[in-house]
């Protein structure tokens, strides 16, 4: 119901009534009554849960989010208990949904494929905000699978991505980025990264793989990207923030990054990755990236001819 606010907690049943007093145990069972403009709180505590969190088949609308937010002054920690066999964790489809607060981890990888903590599959205008994604294959990604679907809108804010690896892969740590908004199929898609930090991933922090859409990246942070996390020991390709690839050619400005900082990443701080498109990077830092001795570095932009601006 609009308005209606949901309560989650570790302790809670879900044959409860979802209120303060008789919480449900599951997201997936808080997501079954929710509608546009409802609160689903999120308590404090660990949630082991034994099968995977599937939030489909609901969407607010623009005046009306849907809230999935941590209780005030609460830390809710999703993560797996041993009887859960799947790579990854929550897997989300929807619009116009703000997720808040919650810290997503343990997701690690027990099989070859590699999943992440959060998967949003095309989904449109939603905001994560002050998500922690840690020790799993992969922290966060957004994808647009199919043509006639779209992922676009998207802000993800303040969020924090570390200490995931993915060790089984047939490439050893080569798929862990901290995050990843890739398989973007539409030209127009815009998504925002703000406020936000990656360290300690075993591939690349940001990663745009074969992204056709736009990316603006703000205020964002990104070191010790590319090493098996906690150590300096090589892993992943280690960029910073990996700007590319993109299939098609471009004339106009597709990746915009502002007021940045990539630091001690393997490999580059900021990596055009062959994405074919204007780009412009204003008042960033890159400092000591790169094996001591090799040719990486600060910024490898323009291999194709790009226009840029840094």
């Amino acid at each position: 119901v609009t308005g209606s606010a949901y309560y989650v907690a570790p302790g809670g049943s879900d044959s409860n009534a979802g209120t303060y007093s008789s919480p449900f145990a599951s997201l997936n069972k808080a997501w079954t009554v929710v509608a546009a403009g409802a609160m689903i709180y999120v308590r404090g505590g660990t949630y082991a849960f034994n099968s995977q969190q599937v939030l489909t088949g609901k969407s607010g609308t623009a005046g009306n989010l849907i809230k999935v937010w941590a209780y005030p002054k609460e830390t809710p920690v999703i993560t797996r208990s041993g009887s859960y066999t799947a790579n990854g964790g929550i897997f989300f489809k929807g619009n116009y949904v703000h997720f808040k607060g919650l810290d997503i981890s343990g997701y690690t990888q027990i099989a070859s494929g590699v999943a992440a903590g959060l998967r949003a599959e095309n989904s449109n205008y939603n905001i994560f905000e002050r998500l922690r994604l840690h020790h799993n294959g992969k922290g966060m990604e957004i994808v647009n699978l199919g043509y006639t679907e779209h992922a676009t809108g998207n802000l993800v804010l303040n969020c924090d991505f570390y200490y995931n690896q993915d060790p089984l892969s047939g490439d050893p740590y080569g798929n862990a980025d901290g995050l990843s908004i890739e398989w973007i199929t539409h030209a127009e898609d815009v998504n925002t990264v703000r406020g936000c930090r990656f360290w300690w991933n075993s591939d690349d922090g940001l990663d745009l793989y074969h992204n056709e859409g736009a990316l603006r990246v703000e205020n964002t942070w990104a070191w010790n990207n590319g090493f098996i996390p906690g150590t300096f020991t090589s892993a992943g390709d280690g960029n910073g923030f990996k700007l590319g690839d993109t299939v098609a050619n471009y004339s106009d400005v597709k990746r915009v990054v502002t007021n940045c900082l990539a630091y001690n990443n393997k490999m580059w701080g900021y990596n055009d990755n062959d994405a074919k498109c204007n780009m412009e990077l204003f008042n960033n830092v890159s400092y000591h990236n790169g094996t001591p001795g090799s040719f990486y570095g600060g910024y490898h932009i323009n291999q194709s001819g790009v226009p840029y601006y840094i």
